[in-house]
């Protein structure tokens, strides 16, 4: 292990520190990522779920009904 009464502690403080932020926004990348892919599997659920609501009155099919309740419970 290093001192830090050693001289070369600071160079060494600094590139750990820049090591680390690099893992954080590769992270924060990830998550932003992951939000974007949860936010269009929530509008393409809401947009099949407004389809099946205009149907309101029509026929539909048993399967059709069973489908619906499994994608919006």
């Amino acid at each position: 292990r290093r001192s830090v009464n050693t001289p070369d502690w600071e160079p060494q403080f600094i590139m750990r520190c820049r090591r680390e932020i690099s893992k954080d926004l590769r992270l924060a990348r990830e998550i932003n990522a992951l939000c974007d892919r949860l936010i269009a599997v929530v509008d393409e659920r809401e947009a099949f779920a407004d389809e099946l609501d205009m149907l309101v009155g029509k026929y539909v099919s048993g399967k059709m009904v069973q489908a619906y309740n499994v994608a919006v419970f």
